[in-house]
């Protein structure tokens, strides 16, 4: 961009420096679009009549390699392959998200190291030395630098 006309620059949408302007996209058309994806022939397949358009790939002149996989794929399906049903509905109608609490000591919040006192941080660092396996006992090699 150096020694290019400040006037072309503002043009594209870049200052002086050559940086993009702020709201401006140096890619204004976007991502292109993707064409036979695996997740679309199977949406395909699936919303449609499968007959119909199995038939429409099969008199394509050239199959693409994700119709190939599709195809393969629905072979497994329609005989009643529970892994192939599992990889369908997660393709086509999105994982189902599962769900994650996370909890402090007996249910209650979180607590973080900062909100601690220096007390109830030295009682929390001498439990965990408590509870938690030497490496012997982890069955872990001793290295040389390891105090015995």
């Amino acid at each position: 961009m150096d020694g290019e006309n400040p006037v072309k620059q503002a043009a594209q949408g870049r200052g002086a420096d050559g940086k993009f302007l702020p709201s401006v996209s140096g890619n204004p058309t976007g991502r292109p679009k993707r064409e036979h994806c695996i997740s679309d022939l199977m949406y395909e397949l699936l919303t449609g009549d499968p007959e119909k358009v199995l038939k429409k790939w099969n008199a394509a002149k050239k199959k693409t390699g994700a119709m190939r996989v599709v195809i393969a794929w629905y072979k497994k399906l329609t005989t009643a392959d529970m892994t192939a049903l599992k990889e369908a509905l997660d393709r086509v109608e999105g994982k189902v998200p599962q769900a994650i609490e996370a909890t402090g000591k007996d249910g209650g919040p979180i607590r973080y190291a900062r909100e601690l006192t220096d007390d109830e941080l030295d009682a929390e660092i001498e439990r965990l030395r408590r509870t938690r396996p030497t490496r012997r006992e982890a069955g872990a090699p001793e290295s040389a630098s390891e105090p015995t």
